[in-house]
């Protein structure tokens, strides 16, 4: 099942269900005559069986179709994120080169780390580990140092 949560002239929020749970969400940023796949969490019970991601992204594209939207932008994704890339180009993306610009030139450095370098694969397992109430005091503190 599906539903749009939140629909306004700026955003809309889908939610697929499976029964009555909600095992994935999607935030859809509209400006202009685009609208902006920017956000999506899935509960990963539930991705293999049943799709849920096909289904938020099917309705999403039905929708600015309706409303006359001229595109749809997958947003970015690294390089090196193969399945992801492969996901947005089934529904027909097209990849361009977007170059970051960091200030101060040190958050490069922390930018460049990659989805498959050890520093991230240890930190993104501790976060996950980590308890919600942990999280969401070290998630601001963290997140300002990001770039």
């Amino acid at each position: 099942m599906y539903k749009n949560l939140i629909e306004n002239g700026y955003a809309s929020i889908h939610i697929a269900y499976w029964k009555s749970k909600a095992i994935a969400a999607g935030l859809f940023i509209k400006h202009k005559k685009t609208i902006y796949y920017k956000y999506n969490a899935s509960d990963p019970e539930y991705m293999k069986k049943y799709s849920p991601n096909h289904l938020l992204t099917w309705n999403a594209v039905k929708q600015a179709c309706r409303d006359e939207f001229h595109h749809f932008d997958f947003g970015r994704t690294a390089s090196n994120n193969r399945c992801l890339i492969r996901y947005k180009e089934m529904w027909g993306a097209i990849s361009s080169d977007l170059p970051y610009f960091y200030f101060p030139p040190q958050y490069q450095k922390v930018a460049e780390k990659t989805e498959s370098g050890f520093l991230y694969k240890i930190s993104t397992l501790c976060w996950r580990l980590m308890p919600d109430s942990l999280a969401s005091k070290l998630g601001p503190l963290i997140y300002k140092h990001l770039g």
